[in-house]
């Protein structure tokens, strides 16, 4: 995940530093102005750069921190005034939450906690404007080291994926679900957005998986 979106969630997860962030927060305001000052702000402690990174998450075009471009909208997005209450339901959620910024592989070969294990796997997708869209892009060697590491995983997971020839191959040996939506990250602003084809994966068999997304 991105290391700046762990680093805020780890902020976050103490209720104390929750309220320090918020408190900054309230002074703000969803402008383009204010969102090209944020953009270019150096930040010189912890508490700017968790403050930086939400802000822009919260403004910027499908929440994209990695290049962001303006994309708040008015009546559509969340507003400020939102934003506290946003941030102490999130910080509850994450007591006694432990959150890594590792490879995927440390991950998936860490022991389990419980009886039963669920990995939910987001990547990269393969046709993706990677360098717009992540701050930390997959190659096609990466692709293939995910699913290599999944075929012999012993958990059960459940991957997203773009629907693509190259994934279906990739995956031949696992269950294949089509699935569709409307995805921001890959339409324009300004534009209509439009239904885009994807792929659940998993190694074990679902039923109704349309109903349940």
């Amino acid at each position: 995940m991105e290391t700046e979106i762990i680093d805020l969630y780890r902020w976050i997860q103490d209720a104390e530093r929750c309220e320090q962030l918020i408190e900054m927060l309230s002074r703000e305001e969803a402008t383009r102005e204010r969102h090209a000052i944020i953009k270019e702000l150096v930040v010189e402690t912890e508490i700017e750069k968790v403050f930086k990174t939400y802000y822009l998450n919260r403004t910027s075009y499908s929440g994209i921190i990695n290049r962001p471009a303006w994309g708040y909208a008015e009546g559509k997005s969340s507003p400020p005034k939102n934003w506290g209450n946003f941030l102490r339901t999130a910080s509850k959620k994450l007591v006694d939450v432990e959150m890594f910024s590792l490879d995927f592989t440390e991950i998936l070969n860490m022991p389990p906690k419980g009886r039963d294990v669920l990995i939910y796997l987001d990547p990269p997708y393969y046709h993706a404007d990677q360098k717009r869209a992540y701050t930390k892009p997959f190659d096609i060697e990466d692709h293939i080291r995910v699913a290599h590491a999944l075929r012999n995983t012993k958990y059960n997971f459940c991957l997203s994926y773009d629907d693509c020839p190259e994934i279906r191959e990739l995956y031949s040996w696992a269950n294949i679900n089509d699935v569709s939506w409307l995805y921001n990250t890959d339409n324009k602003p300004g534009q209509s957005r439009k239904a885009c084809k994807e792929v659940i994966i998993t190694n074990y068999e679902t039923k109704h998986i349309n109903s349940i997304l």
